[in-house]
């Protein structure tokens, strides 16, 4: 089976902690990248003027409330640009806002994952990107 690249947008040490450990757990083999924030995360996934951006990852996990750019523009940006807007997005959050919910499906999320992360959804949401 081959590894899933999976970059976690997550700025709480805690976590990000649990987060790995979720994956771990997965029936997939899970490479974690980790952005700290969201202009991080950007870079990461968009490459910068000095950078071009490295191979996409085949998931994104992203919180909401980050430092910097909050989850919801980084959310945003990705779906504009060409390069990043079929890339596979789940929302982790704490919060289950209507109003974040909402805006999250019309930026098209793959699904939304309540914090702190666990194995069940995760593996839900992977098998159904594997189709």
């Amino acid at each position: 089976m081959t590894e899933l690249n999976v970059l976690l947008v997550e700025d709480n040490d805690d976590d990000r902690f649990l987060a790995s450990r979720a994956m771990k757990k997965l029936s997939r083999p899970v490479r974690l990248e980790i952005a700290r924030d969201g202009a991080e995360a950007l870079r990461r996934l968009q490459g910068s003027c000095d950078a071009p951006a490295p191979e996409l990852p085949a998931l994104v996990i992203l919180d909401l409330q980050l430092p910097r750019v909050d989850g919801m523009e980084v959310l945003q940006q990705l779906r504009q640009d060409p390069a990043t807007k079929t890339v596979p997005v789940v929302i982790a959050s704490s919060s289950d806002h209507p109003t974040d919910l909402d805006r999250c499906r019309q930026l098209g999320v793959a699904g939304f994952i309540m914090k702190p992360l666990d194995v069940a959804p995760l593996e839900e949401i992977i098998a159904r990107m594997a189709g």
